[in-house]
């Protein structure tokens, strides 16, 4: 039935040319009835911004001439018109925005790794921005099948209601009947039964990486989502996200059959050591199905690489104590074009041909037995099976490092049960030439910002790396992995915008003398929240202010930083072995660098 609208609200009327044309659409959405789900849009929706030069008026008169009517215009006309209104949306957003909408290739070939889009396929999203996922999966499902039963069976959820809005009409568009509810999967799922998450036969989600989640609040584990193990840290919820998407699967014990989940994750979750026993669990119970590795650069709100995590409850015997893995990161699987770096459909095509051969093994793919997985004490790491694809751009630092600590300790006869391991190793460890570690905030446009800074500093020539490029070392919490990585550092730089996040940073770096350059806001940074710049700034801390962007101080910080690591090495190599302790602690003081026993278990060793 079609609702009743007053006649100063229908369109014929809103087209009369006249002043105040932004208040009366203003007005006109606010009093027409709409679907619930698609309130927070029209109700955030500011014409303002289009009324000068009469941009508002045109386009009304524009609008006009065009049938806007599924009658007039079916769904699959309709349907593409909103893609590229959404791709539109997503590239003027820049970096740091449009993390509500996932490219429409990567989309492509997470749902086309799924088996089990058939006729009675139910298809859920938890993250679900703009619905991309869900209504790939119904053109999908039509294109194989010719079925549109799938229609009835979409559900998806966001914790935005503007985004849920946006995916409800996008399903609208495409003549997708599905439904999306507004909530925190995580701490709120929408989706239950008789307090239980619902199961599906498929779930799609492209989660925010390493999100802050509520996991102080979920720890008596409702819904059973981490069997007998420690829920993951506060901040970083890439593995909260797949084990919520692994719950709501269907499993052969509650439902005869199983389900498959395409999760576009980020290749920290890989290798993290504090994660191992979530990657145990996975491998273990032959959770994991295919791994394909996608190019860095692909999302407009971040620059990290990502892969697809392909689970299923399920899985066909021949695949069974087997997972596939895939490197579909080289020149032929993408491209670039207007600054943008995108899968290409043979691109696409070619990764979907390289995870389903599990027969055949190349330099691109590799079917890798269960036992070979632990033999690498559960480590995910492409470069473990696939050596070929190891960039040594991007692994060289901290594998370097990792090997070292190893033959270290064996020759210094250090075991691996010893409490004082991983401090006894990282004493041992001297820096690399040419490694610069970038801290700061993870999380939105401060986190594109961090990884701008890292980009600009690659291109430079430095090998850059954020906290995420590396795995954590062995035995150490999270202050101890990033206390030797920057002791591994030449350098460190520091984007610190927002007053939070850093302090423990700014203490480590205190106490391990480390050469740090702050790139501060003139009006903000964390070290407002400390109280006077004199605890921080001495010598080997120093305070660069920029005015929009960190970059705009960058070169500058790089040049200090590298004159103050030059004066620190020519006065250190003054000290030779022959020289008393005296002369060396005087030394030390004159380039206030800490002395023997300053920190634990250094015994006089320098980190250069």
């Amino acid at each position: 039935m079609v609702p009743y609208v007053e006649r100063r609200y229908r369109w014929n009327e809103i087209c009369e040319p006249s002043g105040n044309l932004s208040q009366r659409l203003s007005e006109a959405l606010a009093e027409i009835p709409v679907h619930d789900a698609v309130k927070p849009v029209t109700a955030n929706t500011d014409f303002e911004i289009l009324q000068e030069d009469d941009v508002l008026q045109k386009l009304v008169e524009r609008l006009d001439e065009i049938q806007l009517n599924f009658e007039a215009a079916p769904s699959k006309e309709f349907g593409p018109i909103f893609d590229n209104i959404l791709t539109r949306m997503y590239q003027i957003e820049g970096r740091g925005g449009g993390g509500f909408i996932t490219p429409r290739r990567i989309v492509q070939l997470a749902v086309q790794l799924t088996d089990n889009l058939a006729e009675s396929t139910s298809v859920h999203d938890p993250t679900v921005g703009s619905g991309g996922f869900l209504v790939q999966a119904a053109e999908q499902l039509r294109y194989d099948t010719e079925l549109h039963h799938l229609e009835k069976q979409v559900t998806g959820q966001d914790i935005n209601p503007v985004v849920a809005g946006i995916a409800r009409i996008n399903l609208e568009m495409h003549g997708v009947d599905g439904d999306i509810a507004v909530g925190d999967s995580l701490s709120d799922p929408q989706f239950t039964t008789d307090s239980e998450l619902e199961r599906f036969d498929v779930v799609l989600s492209d989660f925010p990486i390493s999100s802050d989640w509520k996991e102080s609040e979920l720890e008596d584990n409702p819904y059973d989502r981490f069997p007998d193990m420690e829920l993951p840290r506060a901040n970083r919820a890439d593995y909260a996200f797949i084990f919520h998407a692994l719950a709501c699967l269907k499993n052969i014990q509650q439902d005869e059959r199983g389900g498959e989940a395409a999760l576009i994750v980020p290749e920290g979750i890989f290798f993290r050591q504090d994660e191992k026993r979530y990657r145990k669990h996975l491998v273990e119970n032959d959770y994991i199905e295919q791994i394909v590795h996608l190019p860095e650069d692909l999302q407009q709100h971040h620059s990290l690489e990502t892969a697809i995590l392909k689970l299923n409850t399920d899985k066909p015997a021949e695949r069974e104590g087997k997972v596939r893995f895939v490197d579909a990161r080289g020149n032929a699987f993408y491209e670039n074009k207007n600054d943008t770096t995108r899968l290409t459909l043979r691109g696409v095509k070619e990764a979907i041909a390289a995870a389903n051969d599990w027969d055949s093994n190349s330099e691109i793919a590799r079917t890798v037995p269960r036992d070979r997985i632990r033999a690498t004490d559960f480590s995910l790491n492409l470069a473990e099976y696939l050596p070929a694809s190891d960039d040594p751009a991007r692994y060289r630092f901290i594998q370097r490092a990792r090997s070292q600590s190893k033959e270290e300790g064996k020759r210094e006869n250090i075991q691996a049960e010893d409490p004082s391991f991983a401090q006894r190793l990282s004493d041992l460890i001297t820096a690399s030439d040419n490694a610069v570690y970038v801290l700061g905030k993870y999380g939105g446009a401060t986190e594109a910002e961090l990884l701008d800074v890292r980009n600009e500093l690659r291109d430079k020539g430095y090998e850059a790396f954020i906290d995420r490029d590396l795995e954590d070392f062995p035995t150490q919490d999270l202050s101890g992995s990033v206390t030797t990585t920057m002791r591994l550092a030449k350098f460190c730089v520091m984007v610190d915008r927002e007053a939070s996040g850093h302090l423990n940073e700014y203490q480590l770096a205190q106490l391990n003398r480390t050469v740090l350059a702050r790139l501060t806001p003139e009006d903000g940074g964390s070290s407002r929240m400390i109280g006077t710049a004199e605890m921080i700034d001495v010598n080997y801390i120093e305070e660069f202010e920029f005015e929009i962007r960190p970059q705009e101080r960058l070169s500058e910080a790089v040049d200090w930083a590298e004159e103050m690591v030059s004066k620190r090495r020519k006065n250190i190599l003054r000290c030779t072995i022959g020289e008393s302790v005296d002369h060396y602690n005087k030394a030390l003081d004159n380039l206030s660098y800490p002395r023997p026993g300053d920190i634990i278990g250094r015994d006089c060793s320098l980190p250069f």
